[in-house]
Formats: C-alpha cells, structure tokens, sequence
C-alpha cells in the first residue's frame, strides 16, 4: 500500500437478504466496487453468523482483516 495515495473501500453497514438474493447482492456489490475502481470491499459478520456463510465469503476471497468488540453499559 502506498502511504501517499489515498486507499478506497467499500464497506457494507447491514445486509439482509432472504434466500440467494443475498448472493446476488454481494456479487453486485463486489461489482460496483470494481467498476468504481476501489481497493477492497469489506464486510462484517456477527458471532452469529453461519460456518456456511463464513466459508463463502472465503471461498468469494475475502479474508479476516480486523475483529470488533463492543461494552454493554
């Protein structure tokens, strides 16, 4: 990475989608980034989120960039 120039990306908020719409929807997102010419795509799990959608996203070649840790008050 060049720490001159500035790094794009796009990055998902919420995501829900019934049945393979939410597959779609990530190819097309993946899609918008690159036809927009940014660096990376990211997107979050829960602790909750299933094995099987955890191994799509690696097989999609994503890759664990950072963990988030919250404080109830």
């Amino acid at each position: 990475m060049d720490p001159v120039r500035p790094w794009a990306a796009l990055v998902e908020t919420g995501w829900y989608a019934p049945g393979k719409d939410g597959l779609r929807l990530l190819r097309r997102f993946i899609q918008y980034a690159k036809d927009a010419e940014l660096d990376e795509v990211r997107m979050s799990t829960l602790n909750t989120t299933p094995e099987r959608a955890l191994k799509l996203l690696e097989h999609m070649g994503f890759t664990l960039a950072e963990r988030s840790h919250r404080l109830n008050l």
